[in-house]
């Protein structure tokens, strides 16, 4: 992961910078794409040699994944869009769009593994395939597992929701190709049920982690309520400045990576309107340079006990 994000993403270490944020994104999306076209490539091609109906599905599992990291691409581009006329906070919630659409997709791909699954509990299928499959499905599982926890680094690193849901889609692939390696080792002794029973576990976590998801970015659309550590931290840095002498009624509006704040801070009665705006601007000024926070303060006077 480091050695990818020295060669492609300028500045890597300042991950707090929007931009750097944007090259994050990016960088995931554009390995898992490519990813996954290689692996569908070659189990497609090695699904018709051997004439495995499992390992040719499973290809197309794999490509389908391609469809959700051109989602997270294109969210990251369109959130970097400057504001406009129509939009005039900028486009920072495509992000967060982006993550619930992946969200239903996940929760989506669980539903039909659990369909499937109970449905082979009562019409139980052998699952056929040979050496070269039960080989190709483990290393797939393993290569989809490593950029699962790739996506896991770079978005916990930029705190991006969507590469968080995209790192589980690539764990829903890799499970899905274990399970049919699993599957077709146990078909080999008749325990066709086997295959059912793992399918539903795994169903049920794909479906949890879709619902999630899905909740999270819903909430976040809807105006979530801010954490108490970014309120704890814009209550600091708002105090630190000299004249403050308490903060409240603190507001935050989030547009992806930029937050829109407002607060009240009380000054002293006793200076005057000029004083008392230098005062609101230097606190904006500190937010904005401190947390990258636009703010619009709002003067409350007191008698400063």
């Amino acid at each position: 992961t480091r050695k990818l994000l020295k060669i492609f993403v300028r500045d890597y270490e300042d991950a707090e910078n929007p931009d750097v944020k944007a090259k994050y994104g990016s960088l995931e999306a554009w390995v898992s794409i490519v990813s996954n076209v290689v692996l569908s490539v070659i189990k497609f091609a090695l699904g018709l040699i051997s004439n495995s109906i499992a390992l040719t599905a499973d290809a197309f599992h794999t490509f389908s994944d391609v469809v959700t990291s051109v989602i997270v691409l294109v969210g990251f581009k369109a959130s970097r869009r400057p504001a406009d006329t129509g939009h005039p906070f900028g486009h920072g919630r495509t992000e967060v769009i982006s993550t619930l659409i992946i969200g239903v997709l996940l929760a989506v791909v669980g539903f039909n593994f659990l369909r499937d699954s109970f449905d082979r509990i009562f019409h139980p299928q052998p699952v056929r395939g040979g050496v070269l499959v039960i080989t190709v499905l483990a290393i797939s599982a393993y290569f989809k597992e490593v950029l699962t926890v790739f996506s896991m680094e770079l978005g916990k690193k930029i705190e991006a929701s969507s590469l968080l849901a995209d790192a589980w889609n690539h764990r829903s692939d890799a499970i899905a190709s274990l399970l049919i390696a699993v599957a077709i080792i146990a078909s080999r002794y008749n325990y066709f049920i086997v295959d059912s029973i793992l399918g539903i576990g795994i169903s049920a976590i794909i479906i949890y982690v879709g619902v999630k998801f899905s909740y999270n970015s819903a909430s976040r659309l809807l105006g979530q309520a801010p954490s108490k550590e970014i309120l704890s931290r814009i209550e600091q840095q708002a105090r630190a400045v000299r004249g403050v002498n308490s903060v409240h009624d603190i507001e935050v509006h989030e547009y992806g990576e930029q937050l829109r704040v407002s607060l009240h801070i009380e000054v002293n009665n006793r200076l005057g309107v000029s004083s008392a705006h230098q005062i609101a601007e230097a606190v904006e000024k500190k937010l904005l340079q401190a947390l990258r926070i636009t703010a619009v303060v709002h003067v409350d006077p007191t008698d400063g006990r």
